[in-house]
């Protein structure tokens, strides 16, 4: 939003005279004439610059409230919380990017997941939970000036530090990597995958470019004048060949579901669409099963071998973690509408993917 004030010298009067005043004694009215213009224009340019630069935190502060939402506990308590849910801090407790957690078994691959842009790491336990069964080790990253890391907000510092996360996974875990984010995440894990050289990217709720997010919002803003942070999955994965996994919410409410199928369209590797039915931005994974989430996995390890869902042994207190979000689900489920309840439950919704058959799930069903 750039602004230029340009001063037109060729309308000043000669001798510095204003229309309808007496002149002014020769030089001496000349001199002072000129030298006051000097000083009004410095003094507009030096306001305008005021301006503009008020204006740009004002854009700043509105993006940033619109975008983030970290939430701030201490590292004690982010630790002994996640020690509950059979995670540990990583790399270290002192030098800390997120949280791991092992799969009972030898890992075959790793999994670097970026969360969403509220709260922090250690609310997405149930991801290493689900995902950690099939095998794979995961790590919850958190971004800058979220949980109890320092730093500041902002697409250029969460990108940047997301890349230097994710090539410390790479060096201390041989084999294997990949790539997820959810929502928010799903931006970071888009802008690294190229440079990262990673050959799996999941997304969950993503949309194609954040500005389209924004409209959906606040249509009757020029919201291309307030953001600076672009998020832009469309041009970050453009020629990506990879192997992507889209997950797209069917009613989602925060990142309209046409966003998410709008970058699967424009995503030129192997790649594959896992549309939830009745299914909200939140509210997604209770309405998906262990059948579901082997063939999302399944898809994406199809180089690694056959993936299937080890024993359901875990960590202490990590079932418990997901019976929670299950009943939080479906307390909220209990709200929706007759014709919403008869939809979820007609024939033939549920895993709906880009090349399979879609099947019946119930909303109840997440017995992974």
């Amino acid at each position: 939003m750039n602004r230029r004030l340009e001063i037109d010298e060729k309308n000043e009067r000669p001798g510095g005279v204003e229309p309808g005043t007496a002149s002014a004694p020769a030089g001496k009215g000349k001199g002072k004439g000129k030298g006051y213009e000097k000083r009004t224009a410095g003094a507009l340019l030096l306001s305008l610059a005021i301006v503009l630069v008020v204006l740009a935190g004002g854009v700043v502060m509105f993006q940033d409230r619109q975008i983030y939402f970290p939430e701030n506990p201490s590292r004690k308590e982010i630790v002994n919380a996640a020690r509950e849910n059979g995670l540990r801090p990583w790399p270290s407790e002192h030098d800390y990017r997120g949280l791991v957690r092992e799969p009972s078994e030898a890992a075959r691959a790793t999994l670097v997941l970026f969360h969403g842009n509220a709260g922090h790491a250690g609310q997405r336990a149930v991801y290493a939970e689900i995902l950690s069964r099939f095998g794979v080790r995961v790590i919850l990253a958190e971004y800058p000036a979220y949980g109890s890391r320092k730093g500041k907000l902002g697409e250029e510092a969460l990108v940047a530090d997301a890349l230097q996360t994710f090539e410390r996974a790479r060096q201390a875990f041989p084999g294997p990597i990949m790539l997820a984010g959810e929502s928010l995440g799903a931006g970071v894990a888009a802008a690294i995958a190229r440079p990262a050289d990673v050959s799996e990217l999941l997304l969950i709720t993503p949309w194609d470019r954040i500005e389209n997010v924004a409209k959906h919002h606040f249509p009757w803003l020029p919201v291309g004048l307030f953001l600076q942070d672009r998020y832009d999955n469309v041009d970050n994965l453009d020629g990506y060949e990879g192997r992507v996994a889209v997950i797209v919410a069917e009613r989602d409410s925060i990142v309209p579901a046409s966003l998410g199928k709008e970058l699967m369209a424009r995503l030129s590797g192997s790649k594959r669409l896992f549309v939830i039915p009745s299914a909200d931005h939140n509210d997604w994974m209770a309405r998906v099963d262990a059948d579901w989430w082997e063939t999302v996995m399944g898809f994406l390890l199809e180089d690694i071998g056959r993936v299937s869902a080890v024993a359901a042994s875990g960590a202490p207190g990590a079932v418990s973690v997901l019976q929670r979000e299950q009943a939080s689900w479906q307390d909220e489920d209990q709200s929706r509408n007759a014709d919403d309840r008869h939809a979820e439950h007609r024939p033939g919704i549920g895993k709906v993917a880009e090349d399979g058959p879609a099947e019946r799930r119930r909303p109840d069903q997440l017995n992974v």
